[in-house]
């Protein structure tokens, strides 16, 4: 089993911390710089079968972060493997197609030391998981359709902004 949360999301289009302060109040106006990084900050959790590979993470951008599943989606219908990082956090998780439909998902901490406190130059994965492709890019194609809904129906003239299109994958 697959699932993909966010929770929790803050449909507020304002923010102290917006790149432009002067243009908040809706979705139409927030620069791109604000919707990958200061706005719509949510809880966002991966989980393959039992075990969590992303969250629940604060400070995520939903936007941000539904950018990159369309990226991933569009990758994976395409037989690449695609990296997944955060701004916020050090965690990266790698998805890379492998035999027949299947997905090697990989969580790794490239902050990881050793016993002595040194980085390791290449830490092994937390994670290392494989997913069926097709249930895989079901839940991803579902999450990213409820996500993109739910900032349409909830961030006032979003639906106007020159980014909404980055929501979309073609088929």
């Amino acid at each position: 089993m697959i699932a993909i949360l966010a929770e929790d999301t803050d449909f507020e289009p304002s923010s102290p911390y917006l790149f432009r302060p002067s243009q908040c109040g809706s979705g139409d106006v927030l620069s791109e710089t604000d919707l990958h990084y200061m706005v719509f900050r949510s809880y966002v959790t991966l989980a393959l079968s039992s075990t969590c590979v992303i969250g629940p993470r604060r400070l995520v951008p939903l936007f941000d972060f539904l950018v990159c599943v369309a990226r991933l989606i569009t990758a994976l219908r395409a037989d690449r493997a695609y990296t997944l990082t955060f701004t916020e956090a050090a965690d990266v998780v790698e998805f890379r197609p492998v035999t027949g439909d299947r997905v090697e998902v990989a969580a790794i901490d490239p902050y990881r030391c050793d016993d002595h406190g040194i980085r390791l130059a290449d830490p092994e994965p937390d994670c290392l998981d494989q997913v069926d492709r097709p249930e895989l890019l079901e839940a991803l194609t579902g999450f990213l359709s409820y996500g993109r809904q739910q900032l349409l129906d909830n961030v006032p003239r979003l639906d106007r902004s020159l980014y909404i299109g980055k929501l979309f994958v073609q088929e």
